[in-house]
């Protein structure tokens, strides 16, 4: 019989209550069907499969069964082969061709924060930078007559990204004004305000303006990194292949441009709906 009453009795302050009752509820029901029966990792699967639960339910119940039996018999745990199903992954957000547009007329070029502002959304746009990788970003990488910059990416490579004509008249005239505020001559990007006004720009800035940029926009809630999603979801609007998208986003795989793109590619499907086809028929 399982020792339901002493593993709860153990842990009592190390799960949450609501911890408990989820573990209770499933621990419970597994004692009342195996009853006085040797528990075997099959027995625990073949109990898993009696019940038609989602997939938040069924990670609920693993969890649980791999924490009672990691505290009942250790290294022998049944459970331990269990596999802990993955939570699907939320849909990721990208910027629509208009909402871009948007974000990028929310710049008032007249003053040197809407320059810098403008500089830093094209580039985002152009290039998918990641947050890290545009606040690093050193004037020294940056060619603006081949239109390209050097970045710092994940695993410690130097790898070019390549931008428009549009986003290098944003960065000169970024440029020409950044000696007026900066009071260091290394990174592209300094911050304007605060207690650090004139130095790099950090990853909690640029959150900052890309946030209050896209409130003035009307768009809501938009963080940095859904400019890189925006990079690859615009790429391909614009009729670019998912390989010129990871090239250009510097991702390891095709598949991890898919991950955004999904939906742009699904509105390639539009002119050739049933509906469209049994209205022209008339």
């Amino acid at each position: 019989m399982l020792n339901v009453v002493d593993f709860f009795r153990e842990n009592v302050g190390r799960l949450a209550p609501t911890t408990q009752r989820g573990y209770a509820r499933y621990l419970r029901d597994l004692a009342e069907w195996v009853g006085d029966s040797e528990v075997t990792t099959e027995l625990l699967l073949e109990w898993l499969d009696l019940h038609d639960w989602g997939l938040a339910s069924r990670r609920g119940a693993i969890i649980a069964l791999r924490s009672f039996f990691r505290w009942a018999v250790g290294e022998e745990s049944p459970a331990a082969r269990l596999h802990i199903p993955k939570n699907p992954e939320s849909p990721r957000r990208a910027l629509r061709p208009q909402q871009a547009l948007d974000l990028l007329a929310t710049s008032d070029t007249s003053n040197i924060k809407g320059k810098r502002n403008l500089a830093i959304i094209a580039l985002m746009l152009d290039t998918g930078l990641r947050n890290s990788e545009l606040c690093n970003a050193l004037i020294s990488n940056l060619s603006l007559q081949d239109c390209a910059l050097q970045v710092l990416v994940k695993g410690g490579r130097w790898e070019w990204c390549v931008f428009t004509d549009y986003t290098q008249r944003a960065l000169a005239e970024w440029m020409g004004v950044r000696d007026e505020v900066a009071v260091e001559n290394r990174h592209i990007f300094v911050s304007l305000g605060g207690n650090k006004k004139g130095t790099k720009l950090g990853e909690t800035g640029l959150q900052y303006i890309i946030r209050t940029i896209a409130h003035q926009a009307g768009l809501g809630h938009v963080c940095p990194h859904e400019l890189r999603h925006s990079f690859a979801t615009l790429f391909l609007w614009a009729g670019g292949s998912t390989r010129g998208a990871q090239l250009g986003g510097r991702w390891k795989s095709v598949a991890m441009v898919e991950r955004y793109t999904g939906r742009i590619e699904l509105e390639t499907i539009r002119p050739h709906l049933p509906m469209n086809y049994l209205m022209n028929l008339e």
